[in-house]
């Protein structure tokens, strides 16, 4: 039940980045440091929990050699050469795409949208799949 308000977790999450993306702005920083700050603030308001599953996944496929060694990889807390790289693509292009949109009002509905849709397909996915 609690997973249909999943999206509005979504917009509040996306709206913590955009505040503090247009916070930074109007306190004279940079758009890259906007964007940096803005990630930042959206990882600490999720404890970073789905930047620890693309870890997770990168290293037990990146070093798993069978299914069973994948799976222990991916159980395994401590994170690995592939969970570090792709964490480190991961927030560069975040980051980068944010910077490349140039407008704290594209910023903010990028930001938002993607938080709520994300998690509004997952609930969706969810209801429809067996």
């Amino acid at each position: 039940a609690a997973l249909r308000y999943a999206p509005l977790a979504g917009v509040i999450i996306g709206g913590v980045g955009a505040a503090i993306y247009a916070l930074c702005l109007w306190l004279g920083l940079g758009p890259l440091l906007a964007a940096a700050l803005a990630v930042a603030a959206m990882l600490l308001t999720t404890g970073a929990l789905h930047e620890d599953g693309l870890s997770d996944v990168a290293d037990g496929f990146g070093g798993g050699r069978d299914r069973d060694h994948k799976l222990a990889i991916m159980a395994d807390s401590r994170i690995g050469t592939y969970g570090t790289a792709a964490l480190i693509l991961c927030l560069l292009l975040r980051i980068a795409a944010l910077v490349e949109l140039h407008d704290v009002a594209r910023v903010s509905i990028a930001l938002i949208a993607s938080a709520s849709l994300s998690r509004a397909f997952m609930y969706t996915g969810m209801r429809l799949l067996p």
